[in-house]
């Protein structure tokens, strides 16, 4: 939690946060932010003063709620870096302002409200979650305020709170508006509807060349050849340039070592276990299994399943010592034991036997020489990269780059963006790599590309040199996609005119069961949906539709791209009802109006805060913060 919370402090997260706390400052009518002032006073809130003793203990209060959370302290600079001094400006502002209208309207807290208020702070109460009076004058103490001070800035604070409170006190919603809002979300209906495939939009005329051609040139986008481009390059593989590493035994001796483990893996089983209550029982089970009844069979009689009696699998380390001696004694998987474990006398079953697997120096020597050398491979590559962001800063082309690197300048077939060339036929190497394809199809023509790193390693920079722009592709070569094309336009359309008409006649009377009857048909009924439901044949958009219609109402939609309708006509129609509806309708009446009546308070304290005006005194701030911070030191 620490090491993240250091971490988001400088992040863009708290950056986010602090500019949300600017903002709000601007719409609470909080002026002159980052304009210091010469006075001793925190903050003015019209005529009157938020003194640095508030401040202090209200920055305190923030704190100790993310110190509670987080459990240990916060720093200065962590909630400076979260913005808990400007949370705590605000909230003095509000409170100060919600007091003035308090004093305006001749209310103040009783001194029973303010001692209970002080007795219920978790701030000064004790391991035991009891009021301790010794923590209170302390923790007041180290504040730098006295008990009389804090006592009356709870007294403001429930004043204030009080004029908001009383501001929203009885709002309760319109009669019947709960009702109605349970109601639209949990409504149920029942659809009955029918799907119409392509047979039943009847014969469509086969086009013409003219109506071909027009078609093509209309969509263009879905019959041109794709944009292709072409590129110089210079490269620096790893694979090549670990041809030209050397390589020791001494190396590759000290990569085995690291990789010991890897290459000297010890054999693992895999093993369950039965625990019995005595070495009898445990012997009565081992003969019940010498007649012929399986370890499972022995297992479900002692109420256990499959999973219960699986230990897993592993070294024999992994196992404890006596069960491991038993269970990798055994050349053959099996039943074992009984045997003497910490939880008792138990049956082992060895289900399955891995042998361990030992390679020597010798063994892998050649590939971890070939390791050493991609190793050094890649070191290179990255110098290679940083020098070649230096020529590329100092506007070199590519052949001085490639000259100076000892590479050589290649050139890639055009290709479109996905990396296949103008007959089709799939690229290999840098043309083919999709890092390199985004940059090449962002690339401005001419200008040297900063170094990529490509998905093999390789280091890669480059210079865009030709762009063939899309082309409409002829007809004679695309005449059978455009036929297909069209032919579905055109089978979309006549069965959306079927869907309306259809849909219409049902509107005015007429059974859908009738019209489905006439595409040889049946009916199908969904079942209870609700407003934002859906199913497998009814999109949520015809959903919608149709619980707006009244009962017998219909509706249609377009699946498969057109080539499909169905059209749906509302069957039955349920409100909620019962018991369980009837409280969650109580429940959400009561959510509703607690959210009106915060947000009736927040209007009024916003209203409060604007008609006074605020202004903040940075430097009078930042002198606070530092002997706060001074003094937790």
């Amino acid at each position: 939690m620490l090491k993240g919370m250091r971490g988001a402090a400088g992040s863009w997260v708290a950056k986010f946060f602090i500019a949300v706390l600017v903002l709000s400052f601007a719409a609470w009518g909080i002026g002159d932010i980052f304009i210091s002032r010469h006075s001793g006073a925190i903050a003015t809130v019209g005529d009157r003063e938020i003194d640095v003793r508030r401040f202090s203990l209200a920055l305190r209060n923030q704190m100790s709620g993310i110190e509670r959370q987080i459990g240990r302290p916060l720093t200065m600079q962590e909630a400076q870096s979260f913005g808990l001094d400007q949370a705590a400006i605000i909230d003095l502002a509000r409170q100060e302002a919600m007091f003035a209208e308090a004093e305006e309207l001749g209310l103040s807290a009783s001194d029973l409200e303010v001692k209970l208020s002080v007795a219920l702070n978790p701030a000064f109460r004790n391991a035991l979650g009891e009021f301790d009076a010794s923590q209170y004058r302390q923790t007041l103490e180290f504040s730098g305020i006295s008990p009389a001070e804090y006592e009356e800035g709870q007294r403001r604070a429930i004043s204030s709170n009080a004029v908001a409170g009383f501001a929203a006190t009885g709002y309760q919603l319109p009669a019947g508006m709960a009702e109605r809002l349970h109601s639209f979300n949990n409504e149920t209906r029942r659809f009955h509807y029918v799907t119409l495939g392509q047979e039943a939009a009847g014969d469509i005329a086969a086009p013409d060349d003219a109506a071909l051609q027009a078609h093509l040139e209309a969509n263009p986008e879905a019959f041109s050849s794709p944009e292709f481009r072409k590129a110089r390059f210079v490269i620096a593989s790893p694979d090549e340039l670990a041809k030209q590493m050397s390589a020791t035994e001494q190396e590759a001796r000290e990569i085995y070592e690291l990789r010991k483990s890897f290459y000297n893996s010890p054999e693992t089983r895999k093993i369950r276990r039965i625990v019995f209550g005595s070495p009898e029982e445990a012997e009565a089970a081992k003969a019940r299994l010498a007649e012929g009844a399986t370890f499972f069979e022995v297992a479900e009689e002692k109420g256990l399943s499959a999973a219960d009696t699986l230990l897993g699998r592993g070294p024999a380390d992994s196992f404890e010592a006596a069960m491991a001696d038993a269970a990798f004694a055994v050349a053959e998987p099996g039943v074992v034991g009984p045997v003497q474990t910490d939880f008792g006398p138990a049956l082992l079953q060895v289900d399955a036997i891995t042998p361990g697997a030992s390679k020597s120096f010798e063994d892998v020597s050649e590939e971890l020489l070939q390791t050493v050398r991609h190793d050094k491979a890649l070191e290179e590559v990255l110098r290679i990269e940083t020098e070649i962001s230096d020529f590329v800063a100092g506007g070199a082309d590519l052949d001085l780059i490639a000259r100076n690197m000892g590479l050589e300048v290649a050139e890639t077939p055009a290709v479109d963006a996905d990396g296949a060339s103008a007959d089709g036929a799939a690229t290999t190497g840098a043309a083919a790599d999709p890092v390199f394809l985004s940059a090449l199809f962002a690339a401005e023509e001419g200008a040297v590309s900063e170094p990529i790193s490509l998905s093999d390693d390789s280091v890669v920079v480059f210079s865009l040199t030709g762009i063939v722009p899309p082309a409409l592709r002829p007809l004679d070569e695309v005449r059978a996609a455009v036929a297909e094309s069209l032919m579905a336009e055109r089978t979309a359309a006549a069965l959306a005119e079927l869907a309306q008409q259809i849909t219409d006649r049902v509107d005015q009377g007429d059974l859908l069961a009738a019209e489905a009857d006439i595409f040889g048909k049946t009916l199908s009924t969904s079942e209870n949906l609700t407003r934002s439901g859906a199913s497998p044949d009814l999109p949520s958009d015809l959903v919608r539709t149709l619980f707006e219609k009244n009962a017998g109402g219909a509706a249609w939609a377009a699946l498969d791209g057109g080539q499909k309708v169905v059209i749906a006509q509302v069957f039955e129609i349920e409100a909620p009802s019962g018991e369980e509806s009837k409280a969650e309708e109580v429940s959400l009446a009561a959510q509703i109006n607690s959210l009106a009546q915060s947000d009736i308070q927040e209007m009024l304290t916003r209203a409060a805060v604007q008609a006074r005006g605020v202004k903040i005194n940075n430097s009078a701030v930042e002198q606070a913060l530092a002997n706060i911070s001074g003094n937790a030191r």
